[in-house]
This record gives structure tokens, C-alpha cells and sequence, in this order.
């Protein structure tokens, strides 16, 4: 069962798209009152509507892109009322979708959309409403049954994600070199494709070699992690048979060993709780 990491009406963002990005931007009306001789002050009218972000990644492989992308567009065409709720059950309420923005990324030979980015941008809607959603969502897919929240990819993911990527555009590069090959009326056109999808193999080939770096630099650090966590473990024995005997001056040392290098296991933890972004040689 692919995770929810979002709804938007009845569209459901699971893994079949890529979800990339959330942005909730909420605040406060205010204006200034000018004062004789003195800095303006400051009095609230009121909240200002919350404005909401989505990135998603629209890949062929998973989804229609254009067929998706229109669900969007017809939304924010016909000012759809939606109700908006997170993966996790959080109903943050009734939007209506106020622009979207559509970045195509690859195409086949034909112009048919590979994969393509969309920016969703929504504008909290206030007003009387027929419906009402008590924060569970509604798709007709029964995506209660969802119970997953937005996570970066993982890094088997990434790997395969660029090889089918990479594979479907080299094929379609292989397509081009052929046709440019035996077909000299289009060889200009068929060229400029196949160098454009060298380009895009080679951003994709310098993605997984990143990739690949950052998974050797956390082996690196696993292999330190492990020695801090030995050495604390150790520590933690002498101080449990110093207790035993009641030596308390064995005791204090252990303990202040264990202590320090229990310190040390949390900092040599650090590496695993973020994401690693490695400069990229060229």
C-alpha cells in the first residue's frame, strides 16, 4: 500500500508521484496608526488566509502527466472549494488552488511529457460551505488506510528511480543517433534530441555517483559510531563491576568515562539524521 502523503480533494499524493516540497505560510494582519512625534502603532485586523505550497514530480513511468495535471488545472479553472489534509491526519482546511506552475523536465521523441514538475499554490477559502470534513480524507480509494507521512526517498529508491531514468532516455538517445543516421532531412533535429538527452543522462549519471559518495561517507561513520558505542558499552561493564564490590573510586572513574564517551555516541549519531549534500566534481 503506496503512503498518503497528502490530499488535495479527492487527489490522493501518494508514491505515484513524487511528492518534493510543502510550504504553509500563515500570519497576521496588521496595520500602523500614526502618532504625533512618536513611532506608528501597531493594531491587528485580523488573521491573513494561509497559503499553502506543493511540489510534486509527475513521472511517466508511475502516472499520466498531462492527465494529472489537468485534475489540478480543472480544479483551480473551475475555483473548486477542496478540502486539504496531511498524511499524518492533520485537516487543515478549505483551499482553493490559485496557481500552478509546470516545469517539463523530459519528453520522448514525439513531445510526449516524460516528467514534468508542478508548483501548486492554494489560498485558504472562508465562507459557508455545504460539505463538512472532519479531517479524514475522502478519496473514493479509501485512503484512511493510510497511515505513512512525507519522507525523503530512500536511497535504493534514488538509485533506481535515475536508472529507469536513465535507461528509458538512452534508449531514446540510441532512437535518435539511428535516425539521424539514415534519415538526413531530420539529422539537425534528431542530433540536437540526442545531444539534449546526453545532457540529461549525464545530470543523472553525476546524481547516482553522489549518491553512491554519500552512502560510502555514512559507512565511514557507521564504523566510528560502532567504536564509540563499543568503548561506551565497556565503560558501562567496569562501572557495573565497580558497584558490585562497592569501589567507589572505580565507580566515579568509570562512570565519568562512560559518561563522556556516551556524548560521544550521540555527536557520531549526528551524520544519520541529516541529509549529506556533497560538492559535486565536474
Amino acid at each position: 500500500m503506496p503512503g498518503m502523503y497528502a490530499q488535495i480533494g479527492d487527489i490522493v499524493l501518494s508514491n505515484t508521484y513524487g511528492f518534493s516540497g510543502f510550504q504553509s505560510d500563515q500570519g497576521i494582519a496588521l496595520v500602523e496608526h500614526a502618532l504625533i512625534d512618536a513611532k506608528p502603532r501597531l493594531q491587528s485586523t485580523g488573521d491573513n488566509l494561509i497559503k499553502l505550497k506543493f511540489q510534486i514530480k509527475l513521472h511517466r513511468k508511475f502516472v499520466d502527466p498531462v492527465a494529472e495535471a489537468s485534475r489540478f488545472k480543472n480544479n483551480m479553472v473551475n475555483k473548486n472549494v477542496l478540502p486539504i489534509t496531511l498524511g499524518t491526519g492533520e485537516f487543515l482546511g478549505y483551499f482553493v488552488i490559485s496557481n500552478i506552475s509546470e516545469t517539463v523536465d523530459q519528453t520522448l521523441d514525439d513531445g510526449t511529457i516524460f516528467e514534468s514538475i508542478l508548483d501548486i499554490a492554494c489560498s485558504e477559502y472562508v465562507g459557508e460551505l455545504n460539505t463538512i470534513n472532519n479531517g479524514k480524507a475522502i478519496s473514493s480509494n479509501d485512503p484512511a488506510r493510510f497511515n505513512s507521512i512525507a519522507t525523503n526517498q530512500p536511497v535504493s529508491g534514488q538509485l533506481v528511480s535515475n536508472h529507469v531514468d536513465t535507461t528509458a532516455m538512452a534508449a531514446q538517445m540510441d532512437k535518435d543517433i539511428q535516425d539521424a543516421n539514415t534519415n538526413p532531412a531530420t539529422r539537425a533535429q534528431k542530433v540536437k534530441s540526442a545531444l539534449l538527452h546526453a545532457q540529461q543522462i549525464q545530470k543523472k549519471l553525476a546524481s547516482t555517483a553522489i549518491i553512491v559518495s554519500n552512502v560510502f561517507r555514512l559507512v565511514s561513520e557507521a564504523q566510528n559510531l560502532k567504536k564509540k558505542a563499543e568503548r561506551s558499552a565497556n565503560d558501562l561493564k567496569l562501572l557495573q563491576s565497580a558497584l558490585q564490590v562497592n569501589d567507589m573510586s572505580s565507580a566515579m572513574q568509570a562512570n565519568r568515562d562512560f559518561q563522556a564517551n556516551l556524548n560521544n555516541v550521540g555527536g557520531a549519531t549526528a551524520p544519520f539524521t541529516k541529509s549529506y549534500t556533497l560538492r559535486q566534481a565536474v
